[in-house]
């Protein structure tokens, strides 16, 4: 009951206000808590995100390689760089988390890579909760029988793969 409202900030789109709203009708809901909206253009939340991060805040990240280190430690490493290159936004400093990413970049055997990251996602996401990811971005393709289309797991289409049977 004594809770101030908290705010949440986006970039300004139809989809974000979407999430936003869903997520603001969560915390009321769930935790009885009032979020306040906040939806900005692009470069102004880029901005915010780099100099004064508000309290709650949407930010994304497609993945440039498929593996877990392209995610953990070059995002939420706490010493990753800026939120306008994809470094750690969140301005959250672990030194378990920043040791295990250290521990799994430097592993070869995929099985422990795969466990220190886990740990390292555990210590992120339910430790300290210092995100919590709501969805993944998600695309369909409808090829033609005749199309042989390799998937490609960064969304960028490789036409110059795609070969007619």
């Amino acid at each position: 009951d004594t809770m101030p409202a908290v705010t949440l900030q986006y970039n300004d789109s139809e989809t974000h206000a979407l999430v936003a709203e869903v997520v603001q009708e969560m915390f009321a809901n769930v935790l009885g808590v009032n979020v306040e909206l906040n939806s900005i253009e692009w470069a102004s939340h880029l901005d915010a995100l780099e100099n004064d991060a508000p309290q709650i805040f949407r930010v994304a990240w497609c993945y440039d390689y498929p593996d877990a280190n392209n995610w953990m430690f070059d995002v939420f490493r706490s010493d990753s760089g800026y939120a306008t290159d994809g470094g750690n936004s969140i301005n959250w400093v672990n030194e378990e988390f920043d040791s295990l990413l250290f521990q799994a970049a430097a592993e070869s055997d995929p099985e422990v890579r795969r466990d220190l990251y886990g740990q390292a996602e555990y210590i992120l996401v339910w430790q300290d909760a210092g995100i919590a990811p709501l969805f993944y971005y998600g695309k369909t393709l409808l090829v033609a029988p005749e199309l042989d289309a390799p998937y490609t797991y960064t969304n960028i289409e490789r036409f110059d793969k795609w070969v007619l049977k």
